[in-house]
């Protein structure tokens, strides 16, 4: 027995024309029969119907009309519709065109006629519906795969402005998340060896173990429901990747290889910004040194000229004790002398104490240039 998987409905106002209708169908198609217009149209309210036998004539409601109504109403436009007539002048054909019609078959009918038109148009409507459904498929698995690469366009912005592998290692788990992927990660730079998980708690030992393994192997290696990605610096476990879907497996391989693509490109530049902010932190901790030593240098050269004046002033004033008493001077000639060193005395006074806030002024920046250098240790 032949699988009935199309409806065809007979409408016609004569009891006879239904029955023919019916005993010519039956062996391959199911048969649903309607006496008027308005009984077709009520009949659609409640079956799926595949293609309409219509009678032009019949009283209240011709075939013409019948047919724009059923083109007026969404659930039933685009069912295939044959008209049946005695009349085949061009007006009629022309007329059954203008209602909406899809073919033509004249009475008297020809029984291998009207099979051979039914399977031709059931035909072509299975062959529309299958386009249209290819078309919407299509059209959705293009918008899917347009917002997935939305999702690596937004890594790509946003990897960017990381300055460090934990930025970046969390923009790779945010994004996997963004694809419903489970996840942990391993980054392996020449400063660091850096790992991250998506879920709390960071990657377990075995996790770790695996991730180690996996290195040096295939690009793409699946095992169960486990992906792994091995690039030079990266390797990405994915945990739940959806095997059993190959299409999206292979859209997330592509999306996934892409972003990880991207993140060595980053983890690169970030190696280079790290080994150029080291190479610029040694010079500036060679020069601190240098310009340490040369303070040290200058606090002493001021102490060792401060002890030096002292000592000469001390000097100057034993030999002024000495001479005053071998020149038998007047007390008006001693008192001169004592008043000019004592002028001389109180010039050199006001001369350090300005040297004393120079003084200050250098042991601040010798401290600031030691703490910089403890900071770039």
């Amino acid at each position: 027995m032949n699988k009935k998987t199309h409806t065809i409905m007979v409408v016609d106002d004569e009891a006879p024309n239904r029955l023919l209708m019916e005993v010519t169908l039956k062996e391959s198609y199911d048969v649903v029969e309607a006496e008027s217009g308005a009984h077709c149209l009520d009949l659609l309210g409640g079956h799926s119907v595949d293609l309409i036998l219509l009678d032009v004539r019949m009283p209240d409601m011709n075939g013409y009309e019948v047919c724009k109504k059923i083109r007026s109403q969404h659930n039933t436009r685009n069912i295939p519709v044959i008209f049946l007539s005695a009349n085949a002048m061009l007006d009629d054909v022309l007329k059954g065109y203008e209602a909406g019609g899809d073919d033509y078959i004249t009475k008297p009918c020809e029984l291998e006629e009207v099979l051979a038109k039914v399977k031709r148009n059931i035909c072509v409507e299975t062959d529309k519906k299958e386009a249209i459904g290819n078309a919407r498929s299509m059209a959705t698995l293009a918008i899917t795969n347009t917002s997935e690469i939305g999702l690596i366009q937004q890594f790509y912005e946003k990897s960017f402005s990381c300055g460090n592998i934990p930025e970046l290692s969390q923009e790779i788990i945010n994004t996997c998340q963004a694809f419903g992927l489970s996840c942990c990660l391993q980054i392996k730079t020449d400063a660091e060896i850096f790992r991250m998980s998506s879920v709390s708690g960071g990657c377990t030992p075995l996790e770790i173990d695996v991730m180690e393994l996996l290195i040096g192997e295939d690009r793409i290696l699946h095992f169960g429901k486990r992906t792994a990605f091995n690039f030079e610096k990266i390797t990405l476990l994915i945990k739940n990747m959806p095997l059993d879907d190959e299409e999206k497996c292979g859209r997330l391989n592509d999306h996934l290889a892409s972003l990880l693509n991207g993140a060595e490109a980053r983890i690169l530049n970030i190696d280079v910004e790290y080994q150029q902010r080291t190479s610029i932190m040694l010079e500036l901790r060679h020069t601190l040194n240098n310009v340490n030593v040369a303070m040290k240098n200058m606090e002493g050269g001021i102490l060792n000229r401060e002890n030096q004046t002292s000592n000469i002033i001390k000097l100057l004033l034993d030999k002024m004790s000495v001479g005053f008493s071998t020149l038998a001077l007047t007390e008006e000639q001693e008192r001169f002398f004592i008043d000019l060193v004592n002028g001389h005395m109180d010039l050199i006074i006001e001369l350090y104490a300005n040297d004393s806030q120079i003084e200050k002024d250098f042991h601040s920046v010798a401290k600031d240039i030691h703490g910089l250098i403890s900071i770039s240790e």
